[in-house]
């Protein structure tokens, strides 16, 4: 008999970014796969595959999943939310030269690492994970791939990996936090995920356009170390950063000038936001922004 370990409430809704279209999407898909396979072996190589077996190994029921991109706007529970990024076609070239750059490194480490061509070679001859690129219906009675079935499992031993693996590993995570999911609720959340930049720019430039410069929560980009000036343009209540040690001290200390309070986990621990007060907000929409601002 399986064990079940159930959340004390049950997911019905789960969204992941969904990989823009760009010249190199599929070698780029494909590259991902191997990469994580040779670097999580524990894993199967496809976040959002393990993300969802994760959710239907202890999900209470099943559950529907969907990718999304810029523009795609989700209610969940009387929410609205509006996705700011991944835009559906990457356009930018700064962001395509990242990409670039990061294929290079994984065809360096392909030639020479002879199990990261294993893995390539069976991730482009099975395409075992292509149905959860367009979402649908996940069952979390189903059995799932097992852990370590396509990787060599890195829980028990530690695996040292070659120069070259790991700078392709560290290039392809560079280019997909260009794609990461960030999102907008009115003005209570802005979530901006792992962007860089001159993403973040075209995000805020977007936020003024519409009057959305002013949050009750913003949590901040990539644990708190990437940040634009153009953020100075945004205020909030709470700025809160998830983080540990190794990415504590790359803080940018500019979030707690555009913040009236600002906690980071490995600072403050476990951190309990006030509910959104809408009452007060409805009568007095300024009133917890500063006095000498707003």
């Amino acid at each position: 008999m399986r064990h079940r370990c159930c959340f004390p409430w049950s997911v019905r809704k789960v969204y992941y970014p969904r990989i823009p279209e760009f010249p190199d999407k599929e070698k780029f898909i494909m590259s991902l796969l191997a990469i994580n396979l040779r670097v999580f072996g524990s894993e199967t190589g496809s976040m959002e595959y393990d993300f969802l077996r994760a959710i239907s190994r202890i999900n209470d029921g099943p559950f529907s999943y969907k990718p999304v991109s810029k523009g795609d706007v989700l209610h969940i529970d009387g929410s609205t939310f509006e996705v700011l990024w991944p835009p559906k076609t990457i356009e930018s070239e700064k962001t395509l030269a990242v990409i670039e750059r990061a294929l290079k490194d994984f065809e360096n480490a392909l030639e020479q690492d002879e199990k990261l061509k294993q893995l390539y070679e069976r991730v482009e001859r099975e395409g075992i994970f292509e149905r959860y690129r367009e979402g649908g219906e996940e069952d979390s009675t189903e059995e799932r791939v097992g852990a370590g079935e396509y990787g060599e499992r890195r829980h028990d031993r530690k695996v040292e990996l070659p120069d070259i693996v790991k700078k392709a590993n560290d290039s392809l995570r560079d280019a997909a936090n260009h794609l990461s999911l960030s999102l907008f609720e009115d003005n209570r959340l802005l979530f901006l995920g792992d962007i860089a930049d001159f993403e973040i720019k075209q995000i805020v430039e977007y936020l003024e356009s519409i009057d959305r410069t002013r949050f009750y929560v913003f949590i901040t980009p990539h644990h708190g170390t990437h940040w634009d000036d153009s953020l100075k343009g945004i205020k909030t209540i709470y700025a809160v950063t998830s983080n540990g040690d190794k990415l504590c001290s790359n803080m940018i200390p500019d979030f707690k000038e555009i913040s009236k309070m600002s906690f980071a986990t490995w600072v403050n621990g476990d951190i309990s936001v006030p509910i959104f007060p809408i009452s007060r907000f409805l009568y007095f929409p300024t009133w917890w922004f500063y006095d000498d601002e707003f």
